[in-house]
């Protein structure tokens, strides 16, 4: 029987894979394994090399896609990726929240820039996960349990568990509460501490579905994170392996609260999608910044974020297997994101700076396809933006701050597709991208700090692709883009030598690469992946005085593989068990443009396996992660005050056994 067509939903047409004109990865969650189901997103993104990640800790890690990466520290820019949870925009100057995967169904990656679609910031792609949704006349749920140890750190634990509720013969609910701790693994040698960055995550999410009739359906979505890391996750290189010193803890806090509402209707092949979010994001951060102490005394420098951002789009698409197929809609986005820092005594902190940046978007999108013959299809769209940027000194006395800033944009798409048979096409694409600007808060005199203003940036990428789906007689899947990248008045958080953060333009950047992933299934029990990523980066920069000898943009490595081997044994008609173990390569990239961070970080492998037994009802699992237990550097940065000063490594978690069970009912 053949397997049905994947529909790539975050297309806005739900398009299937075979016709969608660009890059796209989709993870099924069913067959995933159990330890990554009760991570976050950056677990599960591992197995695409195509994307990189900063190892700060959960809840303050920023995404990069394609080699779309503006800079290793947290600020006021725009992530270069967007995050969303079914029609609901999570992120728009937060870091990824790391969210818990339970009862999700798949997560679909569309590489480069989706402006046209999206809108701001989607420079790199778009990430969108979604969740299972109630289903009506059905009582069910699932509940999932885990435990872990580490060589040399904490044990681990979480658990959860879901329901799904009918309410009456028109409505269910869906309900789902989760709880754990990762262990910690980093030891502090002058406070003679032990695993001392613990973090702990408790959440859950709620959907209400009701049909209305004749075709309308209203979901009411809620969700609350909050998760807790006592210390920071980096060691010092010229200590013992994950041991660092540090005057006082560096605790990070975050916590993301999500309501929104969704309506759709379908009729006679048209789709009508209107969905509204708020989502509220604080994040508490605190550094040790004793190193600025002349007598040596306990320095602390505090930041505290709180984001608000509220989204909302209408859009109107039609059959999407049509000749002539098309969606066109409007959004409307608003992000305030106020900062607030302080530096000083770690009981009492004086206050530098209290500063609020909010920017609205409207816009009205349409993107189309036609069927120019039964093998090519022409697609093209644009987005009319308009952006609006306030922003606000609070502290009294604080330096004045150029009122607004605003633009209007016009972001394109035009792709080119010619379909070889059923199984296999090609296609050729443009698109385009951007952010808006902001303001900094600058430091190089904590007593007077001042304020400057950063300006948008402005990405277009051009992209050549092939896909092969799987048929008969040929179980194989492949699938190649090679695409040349230009970004202008590139956006970067940045740290000055000292240790305070900014944010500027640095300068502008050329990226050429090739993304490749290929499946075959020797037998019907047998699957074997691969996946590449190459890429060449070069970054010109804007200030003629930064003087590094690498020209790479920062935290992109070069290179990177992995490949997985999958065997499922049938025991009976209703068990199974399969085993799983994969091995992956994370090439070299730098941490910073500036050369006191021109520090190596990568180049090294990562090993894990699992077997896992299923029947219809429960599956257990036994897995084991970073089997040679590998300390290389995945990322130069902890401490922004200290970096400078001793080299500093985030070593990958030790090597971990896990067990884990989940029933469902």
């Amino acid at each position: 029987m053949p397997a049905a067509p994947i529909v790539v939903t975050a297309s806005k047409r739900d398009l299937t894979l075979s016709n969608y004109p660009g890059a796209v990865t989709v993870f099924q969650l069913d067959d995933a394994p159990l330890a990554l189901v009760s991570g976050g997103i950056e677990g599960i993104l591992s197995a695409a090399p195509v994307t990189s990640m900063t190892a700060l800790g959960p809840g303050r890690n920023k995404i990069f896609l394609r080699g779309v990466a503006d800079s290793s520290f947290n600020g006021p820019t725009q992530a270069t990726v967007g995050l969303y949870l079914g029609e609901q925009r999570l992120i728009y100057s937060a870091p990824n929240p790391e969210l818990r995967l339970y009862d999700v169904e798949r997560i679909e990656v569309l590489e480069g820039p989706q402006g046209t679609l999206y809108g701001a910031g989607a420079l790199g792609g778009i990430i969108r996960v979604t969740p299972r949704r109630p289903e009506m006349g059905e009582w069910g749920g699932q509940l999932w349990a885990g435990g872990s140890i580490a060589d040399g750190g904490e044990p681990g634990f979480d658990f959860a568990g879901s329901a799904n509720v009918p309410l009456g013969s028109r409505a269910a609910m869906r309900l789902l509460g989760y709880r754990g701790r990762l262990g910690g693994y980093i030891d502090d040698q002058d406070r003679g501490l032990s695993n001392v960055n613990r973090t702990s995550i408790g959440g859950g999410r709620l959907d209400l579905r009701v049909a209305l009739g004749d075709g309308w359906t209203i979901d009411f979505e809620g969700l609350r994170q909050v998760l807790r890391t006592r210390d920071g996750q980096y060691a010092e290189l010229e200590l013992p392996a994950l041991t660092r010193r540090s005057v006082i803890s560096q605790p990070f806090d975050s916590e993301i609260s999500v309501a929104g509402v969704t309506l759709t209707r379908e009729w006679s092949g048209f789709r009508l999608v209107s969905a509204t979010g708020i989502v509220r994001s604080d994040l508490e951060t605190r550094f040790d910044a004793s190193a600025l102490s002349a007598d040596g005394s306990p320095l602390a420098f505090d930041e505290d974020r709180g984001i608000e951002l509220i989204s909302h789009e209408t859009r109107l698409s039609s059959d999407p297997a049509a000749v002539f197929s098309w969606v066109f809609g409007a959004s409307l986005v608003r992000n305030v994101d106020r900062r607030e820092q302080r530096l000083g005594d770690p009981l009492d902190p004086a206050q530098l700076a209290d500063v609020r940046d909010a920017t609205r978007e409207i816009a009205l999108f349409g993107e189309a396809s036609l069927e120019l013959t039964t093998r090519v299809t022409a697609t093209a769209g644009a987005r009319l933006v308009y952006a609006r940027t306030v922003s606000d000194q609070l502290l009294d006395g604080g330096m004045e701050i150029e009122p607004t800033a605003s633009a209007v944009r016009v972001l394109p798409v035009a792709a080119l597709s010619w379909r070889y048979n059923d199984n296999a096409m090609a296609y050729v694409r443009y698109q385009q991208g951007y952010r808006a600007g902001g303001i900094s808060i600058e430091a190089d005199d904590p007593a007077e700090p001042t304020i400057s203003r950063f300006d948008p940036d402005e990405l277009q990428t051009f992209e050549i692709g092939a896909r092969r789906e799987p048929s008969d007689g040929l179980p194989f899947e492949l699938e190649v883009a090679a695409f040349y990248t230009i970004w202008n008045e590139i956006q970067a958080d940045r740290i000055i030598e000292l240790g305070f953060p900014f944010t500027n333009n640095i300068g502008s950047g050329r990226i050429v690469g090739l993304t490749a992933t290929g499946t075959i299934k020797p037998t019907q029990n047998l699957r074997i992946r691969g996946a590449l990523f190459i890429n060449e980066t070069h970054f010109t920069p804007e200030d003629e005085t930064d003087d590094s000898d690498d020209s790479r943009i920062p935290n992109v490595p070069g290179l990177g593989a992995r490949t997985d081997v999958s065997l499922t044994l049938p025991l009976s008609q209703e068990s199974s068990a399969q085993m799983l173990g994969s091995i992956s390569y994370v090439g070299t990239s730098r941490l910073g443009v500036e050369p006191y961070l021109d520090t190596t970080q990568g180049g090294y492998f990562m090993s894990d396996a699992s077997i896992t037994f299923r029947t219809a009802s429960w599956s257990i699992a036994l897995e084991g992660t970073n089997l040679f237990n590998d300390q290389s550097n995945r990322f130069g940065f902890g401490n922004p005050f200290s970096v400078a000063i001793s080299p500093q490594v985030t070593p990958s978690r030790p090597r971990e056994g896990r067990l884990t069970a989940t029933m469902r009912f």
